[in-house]
This record gives structure tokens, C-alpha cells and sequence, in this order.
């Protein structure tokens, strides 16, 4: 634990890369997800259904989907095989479960009980993307039975059974995918602003060229890419908000053939300076940034100062950076830290080490 004092007489300083980069969105209010949203307007949803929860019987499940407000945006298969077909365009899939013979379940059960066998590796289904409103009701048509449900029903972690118990209905989170084929995405982070706006940060490669980039969610859509630094060599951001409107977000770039800790503050659609928090000639990476109660950043990495990785903290407050704080020191290596604080203004960092290796 690292507990900053406070004085009132001093101003103290305080990937191969991955194809896509995807966020998960959650929304939770109320009894039901979206409660507090206009039931006339479209947000997005994505919504699981498992066919076959009972068993293999019946065999064909192929089907459609429809709904009476809104529209369905995309369609993707659960335990496909080759045989299976996804049809995205008119809303439908063909796909049958295979029969099971003799003892062929007890001997692929590999520790899972015969429910969670047929659920995981027998039972087909079909994910969706939504945008609709609150009270649209969704239509399944299938060759193993019709059923609908409300969108208002949904809940997360309280699926929804259909057809006797063997079709489970499921609200799923949300999952948005950031570029294309002819780039990459790496190293996301994720913070939300003073106004509940989501924001992501990530590292994109395009043309042999690298950004940091940051994208804004707000009004059920991400806005247009916003770049934090232009190009060069980036890794893992780290992305916090404050109580003043601010966003901070903090990397490390290879400038020169040196890692070193990079910081850069945004608010109100503006960009402050980039701050170069190491100027160490060791590597210095991997850092995680925290806002504690007072509204102070801080910063923490492991750096290579001594040969073998320690852990270095800062802290940024009232325009100034503390001078570096060594948390470790040890011949064994000590790496990848994280932060947090409680409402005491203690602040509290932990990390991987190596130096109780025998």
C-alpha cells in the first residue's frame, strides 16, 4: 500500500495483432435492461436462443426469425457444422442435431455432466443483433416448434425457457466490432466519462502504420475514431475518467528504441500535451492509471532501470507530476502492476513477481 499525505501548504506532484477489437456493452437498469429507455426508440440488443436443451429429439430445428418493430442486423450460428447453413439475408438458418447412438454420450461426457453435454456440445442455436424497441416481440418459426417473447422480458442471468423448457432464450451483451480486414486492432481499454459516455481506446494497425486511437459511445452508436497519437509504436493503453469532464488516457511508445510511459488528458472535445512520464533509457511499460477521490491521476509500470523489472509510480496533481516513486526493488523480476484506492486516500498496488522462484 502507498498512502499520499495530504498538506495544505504545498502543491504536491502528485499481440500478433488481434483481427478486431470488440466491446462487450452491458446495460443494466431497473428490473428489466434498458427500463429507464423510451419504448418507442431503437437501442440495440443481442439475443442467444439454444435449441435442444432436452436432448437431440427433435432433430431439425430450422427455422426464421422475425419481429414486429425494429429490425434484425445479423444472424450467427452456435455449434454449426458443415452441414448447417446460416441464410443472414432472409433471417434463417438450416440446422439439424446429430443422433446420439449407444454409449456414445458417456463416453464424450470428458467431466461434464449429460445436461451440460447436450447444452455445450449437442444443442444448436443462433445469436442475433437487434435494433429495436423496448416492446417488440421477436417470432420464432422452427421445424422443432414456433414460440415468440418480449423484448421486454429479457434479463440478464434470467434466461427465458420456450417449447416445453428445451429452447432457452437468453439476452446476451452487446458485442460491437471495430474494423475490417485490412487492418488490426490490439490492446483495448475501456472507461466511462463523468456523462456515462463509454469510451475505448485501441491500438490500430493499418498499412504498416500504428495509431492510438480513441472512440466515443453515446446515443446507442460509436462516434468516428479519434486519434490520441499518430504514427508510431504503442502498447496497451490505459484509459480513466475524472470528476471534472476529463478523460486521461496513458501508453507506452517505442520512440527512439526506448519504452517509455506516455500520458495524454481530453476534455471537452479538446487534447492537452502529451506528457513523457519515463525518460529512463531501460524499457518502461505496461502501465495501469487510477483516479483516486481527490481527483489526482496516478500512474504505475514496471521499468527495467536496474537490469530486472521493478515497479514505478506517479502521481499528476494541481498541473504537476510527482517525481518517480520506487514500489519494489528486488533481483527478481516484478511485473505488470495494478492500482486502485479506497475513500480513505490509500492507494494500493499488486503484481506478478519471480522472486520466489526456486
Amino acid at each position: 500500500m502507498y498512502q499520499k499525505q495530504n498538506h495544505n501548504n504545498h502543491p504536491f506532484f502528485l499481440f500478433l495483432f488481434a483481427l478486431f477489437t470488440a466491446l462487450l456493452c452491458l446495460q443494466l437498469g431497473g428490473t428489466r435492461v434498458f427500463a429507464q429507455t423510451s419504448e418507442g426508440k431503437n437501442i440495440p440488443w443481442t439475443v442467444e436462443i439454444i435449441f435442444g436443451i432436452r436432448g437431440p429429439k427433435p432433430l431439425i430445428w430450422s427455422g426464421k426469425a422475425s419481429i414486429n418493430k425494429g429490425q434484425i442486423d445479423g444472424l450467427q450460428g452456435i455449434n454449426f457444422g458443415p452441414k448447417d447453413r446460416l441464410l443472414p439475408e432472409k433471417k434463417e438458418w438450416k440446422c439439424s442435431i446429430d443422433r446420439l447412438r449407444g454409449n456414445e454420450i458417456r463416453d464424450q461426457l470428458q467431466g461434464l455432466s449429460p445436461r451440460e453435454y447436450l447444452e455445450e456440445r449437442i444443442s444448436k442455436g443462433i445469436t442475433f443483433d437487434l435494433h429495436a424497441p423496448v416492446n417488440a416481440q421477436v417470432s420464432i418459426t422452427t421445424a422443432g416448434g414456433v414460440f415468440s417473447f418480449d423484448l421486454a422480458d429479457l434479463e440478464f442471468g434470467k434466461p427465458l425457457n420456450r417449447l416445453e423448457g428445451n429452447v432457452r432464450v437468453r439476452l446476451a451483451p452487446r458485442s460491437f466490432v471495430f474494423g475490417s480486414k485490412k487492418e488490426h486492432n490490439n490492446y483495448s481499454a475501456v472507461a466511462i466519462d463523468k456523462s456515462n459516455k463509454v469510451w475505448c481506446s485501441f491500438i490500430n494497425y493499418r498499412k504498416g502504420k500504428e495509431k492510438l486511437i480513441l472512440r466515443q459511445y453515446a446515443e446507442q452508436k460509436w462516434g468516428k475514431p479519434i486519434e490520441a497519437a499518430g504514427k508510431g509504436t504503442y502498447l496497451q493503453p490505459s484509459l480513466t475518467a475524472d470528476d471534472l469532464g476529463g478523460l486521461w488516457v496513458c501508453w507506452a511508445a517505442k520512440v527512439k528504441d526506448n519504452w517509455d510511459i506516455y500520458a495524454r488528458y481530453r476534455k471537452a472535445g479538446k487534447w492537452g500535451k502529451t506528457f513523457r512520464l519515463s525518460d529512463h533509457p531501460a524499457p518502461d511499460t505496461h502501465q495501469q492509471i487510477f483516479i483516486d477521490k481527490n481527483n489526482r491521476l496516478w500512474v504505475c509500470w514496471q521499468s527495467f532501470q536496474e537490469g530486472n523489472g521493478d515497479i514505478f509510480l506517479k502521481y499528476y496533481e494541481n498541473g504537476q507530476w510527482s517525481s518517480p516513486i520506487q514500489i519494489s526493488n528486488h533481483p527478481g523480476n516484478d511485473w505488470q502492476p495494478s492500482i486502485a484506492g479506497n475513500n480513505n486516500g490509500s492507494i494500493y498496488l499488486a503484481w506478478d513477481t519471480f522472486r520466489n522462484k526456486e
